[in-house]
């Protein structure tokens, strides 16, 4: 019976401390190091802030291609058809059976 209210009382004694009180930082300090939001509809007007090199383009085209050229690759047929062949025939054919 003891052993049961044990953390009961834990529980209560718990409740009963104070919490420190937060501060809040001053408004001034409080957009510091903070992007700015701004509408959905001013940023997608805004279409000279993304400019991209011809050099990251032919970056990009380079790598897609050798993206597809690597999905050829792994989409081909890993056996030959004699293997496939070999696979599919009885291995015990010729064999003498056990009587």
């Amino acid at each position: 019976m003891m052993m049961r209210l044990i953390p009961v009382a834990l529980v209560t004694l718990a409740g009963c401390g104070e919490f420190p009180k937060l501060e809040t930082p001053p408004p001034e300090d409080a957009q510091q190091g903070y992007l700015q939001l701004a509408p959905i509809n001013q940023l997608s007007a805004r279409g000279d802030i993304l400019t991209v090199s011809e050099d990251t383009t032919e970056t990009l085209q380079d790598r897609v291609q050798g993206l597809k050229d690597r999905a050829d690759t792994l989409s081909a047929p890993v056996l030959s058809d004699a293997e496939k062949d070999r696979l599919d025939s009885d291995p015990f054919e010729g064999l003498p059976e056990d009587g």
